[in-house]
């Protein structure tokens, strides 16, 4: 697998290639480079572009939680807040109906369900219910694997 830190493709040389990346033109890069996008006389680093972009988002979010009309003077900004809060109060309802699992409390409880079992095991170990312990250990194993992939599935 590349190393993407010293990958020189993420390198691009024109503001017509970092469009074609993005799926905007080039004079919208233009825009982006005079509003404090990253970039070196000819030279684009694509990872630095889309961190910036990330960053931009993240502001415009947090701008607007305090001021509806900052979120971007592109975009009808009141009715975006509107569509957030409508939807942080869907969340909310939905939390209170025990709709919503916080991850937290279920990663939390899994880990002291999985570590008595673990202890469970070792006390088969030591009795020596080797068999009982090997299979304790590969179902737990499996589990691990099922939850690791079942959250990978959330991302």
């Amino acid at each position: 697998m590349a190393d993407l830190k010293d990958d020189e493709r993420w390198i691009v040389s024109s503001r017509a290639k970092v469009g074609r990346f993005f799926g905007v033109t080039a004079s919208a890069v233009t825009t982006w480079v005079n509003q404090g996008m990253p970039c070196n006389d000819n030279s684009y680093d694509l990872r630095k572009i889309v961190d910036w972009k990330i960053d931009r988002v993240r502001q415009q979010i947090e701008r607007s939680i305090d001021d509806p009309m900052a979120i971007d003077e592109n975009t009808p900004s009141l009715e975006v807040w509107r569509k957030h809060k409508a939807e942080l109060a869907r969340l909310d309802v939905e939390e209170r109906k025990g709709s919503l699992v916080n991850l937290d409390k279920v990663h939390e409880f899994l880990n002291v369900f999985s570590n008595r079992l673990r202890d469970y095991g070792d006390v088969l170990q030591r009795n020596g219910h080797t068999e009982a312990y090997k299979g304790l250990q590969d179902v737990l194993q499996e589990m691990a694997t099922d939850a690791k992939a079942g959250v990978d599935g959330l991302n």
